[in-house]
């Protein structure tokens, strides 16, 4: 199954929620011009015509596939500077207490095989069995990262969040988890003739058993351009009934929606500043540090 949709949603109680297992079929999907209600065609087609624009930060429909791909340079070199400023700044990673190595394996050493060496009334030395060295499962960190926007913000305003969002990856991973990182985009008010009607749009965008892509990460988590151009065009094409003029207003996941979702962690839609995503990761470090210590 590559996308989900599904009306009054009795797993987060959404009103309508969507779900792609990753981004080539988020893509793909928006691409397909497939639009569930006639009333929202002019909708999507002037979405589709924004990219480019300034509301898409002036990134065109080409540049996506070459920035999931490989990530847009001026992005990466932000992200990293963001993130030095925010690991310096955050006492999480400088402290001893979360930043030990951490051992995700079993190694069993040699063992004395009792019953043999009680048949042979231990006359033979060779009463010892080998070593085996097993793996064992890794824990797996579910993140949300939450890249919806309201419509008065700027790709500037994105950074910060995803910086953050790629800073915790890399920690984790450093120290010995499996990271599924999940891009979400939650508003109230999605409906044109239905009140307070909440959507919820949902993309893998890591898998826990595959390598980070550094761009893929990047894009999805720290460009406008992705957010809206994929996330909110799928809930327009997507939506069973007329949406709203104002396409929704972008809201935070509650925390029953979050453990609905079985996110571990969720970096809000309100951080929008690098003095809150300094103050996010530094809690979240210590808290998932704590945990894990216990």
């Amino acid at each position: 199954m590559t996308k989900q949709v599904t009306t009054n949603d009795p797993v987060t109680g959404a009103a309508l929620r969507i779900a792609y297992d990753g981004i080539i079929e988020a893509v793909d999907d928006v691409r397909s011009k497939q639009v569930a209600c006639r009333k929202n065609k002019g909708e999507y087609e002037y979405m589709s015509a924004s990219w480019g624009g300034e509301w898409f930060d002036y990134k065109s429909a080409s540049w996506l596939d070459r920035a999931l791909e490989g990530g847009e340079r001026k992005t990466l070199d932000r992200i990293a500077k963001m993130q030095e400023r925010i690991e310096a700044e955050s006492p999480a990673f400088t402290s001893e207490k979360v930043s030990r190595h951490r051992v995700r394996r079993r190694l069993m050493g040699d063992e004395m095989n009792v019953g043999l060496f009680v048949a042979r009334e231990g006359r033979d030395p060779f009463v010892w069995e080998g070593m085996v060295r097993e793996n064992t499962p890794r824990r797996v960190i579910r993140i949300g990262v939450e890249i919806g926007v309201l419509g008065s913000r700027t790709a500037d305003d994105l950074l910060p969040r995803g910086a953050a969002a790629c800073a915790l990856v890399g920690w984790l991973e450093a120290n010995g988890y499996a990271v599924e990182v999940i891009g979400v985009w939650c508003s109230e008010d999605i409906f044109a003739r239905r009140g307070k009607a909440r959507g919820i749009a949902t993309v893998v965008v890591k898998a826990s058993d595959v390598p980070m892509n550094e761009g893929t990460l990047a894009t999805a988590c720290c460009e406008i351009a992705f957010a809206r151009g994929v996330l909110l065009t799928a809930r327009v094409m997507n939506a069973p009934e007329e949406v709203a003029f104002t396409l929704g207003r972008t809201s935070a996941l509650t925390k029953e929606e979050a453990q609905a979702l079985a996110l571990d962690v969720t970096i809000d839609s309100d951080v929008l500043t690098e003095a809150r995503a300094v103050e996010w990761l530094t809690k979240t470090v210590e808290r998932l540090s704590t945990t894990d210590a216990e």
